[in-house]
């Protein structure tokens, strides 16, 4: 029943302080057009704002020698291809002194380069390292993948408690990944945590916020064997229908084999809840 996933961030635009809107970026054109770095930065990132990527991946490589800020915007095109071609090694480069420099985004991401071996070669020491330093500032994504490197020992020594902490912050966060594996330590009671269904529910609710397949599924599995949470198989129905419609390839199934207990009313009943769960979500 268990699945254990590893999820996969999306590194996502975010519009610095001090930037216009993305509708106007021509009027940070001039005082970048006189050379201060900042200027050049706030320019470019508001022209990436507004979809310009070709021209603020050049305002960013004129800013990025002298402007961490601007080196880790710069390595994230270039991880993505966003307006330039993707080039993971010259990205690696410029992420090393993006996270010298501090800055927690950068050192995350770098982290991530190491432990998948994208421009550099795979070093689960050096992912360690610098997701840790990443989580140690608060990074959601970085406890959630440090919490189980430290859990598992893996380019680290082994640490439940610091594996733990890590993980219940990102999952406090809003982190599904973290809320996840929460979710299926406790109903295992393995990585030093106390075996508690009732944990394990709460856990998996906060992961099916996300829609995560695997939370959904064991939702379904809580509620129709009664584990944690009062036995309710129109419930245990819902939660595999909604498992279904997430991917899993195995919820029809279990669905099906729920419903085949229920009657008209409670199918029918089920097919209300999906809906005003999905409709609540949207």
């Amino acid at each position: 029943m268990t699945k254990l996933l590893v999820s996969v961030l999306i590194a996502a635009v975010c519009l610095p302080a001090g930037v216009v809107a993305a509708s106007e970026p021509e009027s940070l054109r001039q005082p970048a057009e006189e050379g201060a770095t900042e200027d050049q930065y706030r320019y470019a990132a508001a022209l990436e704002a507004a979809g310009q990527y070709k021209r603020a991946v050049r305002w960013y490589e004129r800013a990025a020698g002298d402007s961490p800020e601007a080196a880790l915007a710069l390595a994230e095109c270039l991880l993505d291809g966003r307006g330039t071609r993707a080039d993971p090694v010259k990205a690696v480069a410029l992420l090393k002194d993006a996270s010298g420099a501090g800055l927690v985004r950068a050192q995350y991401l770098l982290g991530l380069q190491y432990q998948e071996g994208n421009g550099v070669g795979h070093d689960v020491e050096a992912a360690a390292r610098w997701l840790g330093a990443a989580a140690d500032s608060g990074h959601a994504g970085a406890q959630m993948r440090a919490g189980l490197m430290a859990l598992n020992g893996v380019g680290m020594r082994r640490d439940a408690g610091i594996g733990l902490a890590w993980l219940r912050d990102a999952a406090h966060a809003g982190d599904e990944t973290a809320q996840l594996n929460l979710g299926l330590f406790h109903l295992s009671g393995r990585a030093g945590v106390k075996q508690d269904d009732a944990a394990a529910a709460r856990w998996f609710h906060k992961a099916a916020e996300h829609r995560n397949a695997t939370a959904l599924f064991n939702l379904g599995a809580l509620y129709a064997r009664g584990t944690g949470v009062d036995q309710d198989l129109v419930e245990a129905h819902k939660w595999f229908e909604l498992a279904r419609l997430a991917g899993d390839q195995t919820a029809g199934q279990a669905r099906d084999q729920v419903g085949g207990a229920l009657t008209p009313a409670g199918l029918r009943r089920s097919a209300q809840l999906v809906d005003a769960w999905l409709g609540e979500r949207r």
